[in-house]
């Protein structure tokens, strides 16, 4: 009787440890495809100005150029402070991160 139960513990053991190990495989692979899927989305944005391509680089590398000169407008016209929201906020129906990235 008492080698009857604990073979049955030890079957009962060896499901739960087949059936966590499942999980977490299958847990790994989902975050790995995710982060594939993710890394290729991120790369694969196709920027165009006036139907010329370019790259997310280079774009960023335009806007930094900009910024100056769209927190000035905005100090200057509305007497905006550079505070955590003032790419967020709205002056006048005017947004600040708008205006950086039509100029």
């Amino acid at each position: 009787m008492k080698k009857n139960k604990t073979t049955k513990m030890k079957s009962k053991l060896k499901i739960r440890s087949k059936l966590v190990c499942t999980i977490s495989i299958t847990i790994v692979l989902i975050l790995i495809v995710s982060t594939l899927v993710y890394s290729r989305t991120i790369n694969n944005i196709n920027l165009q100005i006036e139907g010329s391509k370019i790259s997310n680089n280079e774009y960023i590398r335009a806007m930094n150029s900009k910024k100056y000169e769209v927190t000035q407008y905005f100090i200057e016209k509305y007497g905006a402070k550079i505070t955590d929201d003032f790419w967020t906020k709205e002056f006048e129906g005017e947004y600040p991160y708008k205006m950086l990235a039509w100029w």
